[in-house]
């Protein structure tokens, strides 16, 4: 079932990076990486992209900005909305997140020959037999 595979496998490549070692959650990681792929992400924009409340981000945002790690500016097109912006400190975080997970990416693809079909079902067992311990 190919959105099996596709479920599994995700799971398994978000699981790949060890956020506590960095102190991030999920969530918090999800900020970061949207920030650094996406410049000028308002807020609304990342609420509806996570499907998080206003109040769920303000407890997420506020941890990363005590950290130095992201900050807010008015956004250019709706001097009422503000975008999430990071850091120098949250770019080299998800710098070294991103790599992380590229490097494990990149090995299994290369295990698979470069086709993505196999890859992911290589994720996805592995997803599989992490459940099963």
């Amino acid at each position: 079932n190919n959105l099996a595979t596709i479920f599994f496998a995700y799971h398994e490549f978000a699981e790949v990076a060890d956020f506590a070692a960095f102190n991030l959650n999920k969530n918090q990681h999800r900020i970061l990486f949207l920030a650094e792929l996406v410049p000028g992400l308002t807020i609304k924009q990342l609420l509806e992209t996570l499907r998080i409340s206003k109040q769920a981000f303000n407890v997420l945002f506020r941890n990363l900005a005590d950290r130095d790690l992201v900050y807010l500016t008015p956004d250019p097109q709706d001097k009422r909305s503000k975008a999430i912006n990071l850091t120098p400190a949250g770019m080299t975080m998800i710098t070294e997140i991103n790599r992380g997970q590229a490097a494990v990416i990149d090995g299994i693809l290369a295990e698979n020959d470069g086709d993505w079909g196999p890859a992911l079902q290589q994720l996805a067992s592995m997803y599989l037999n992490h459940m099963q311990k």
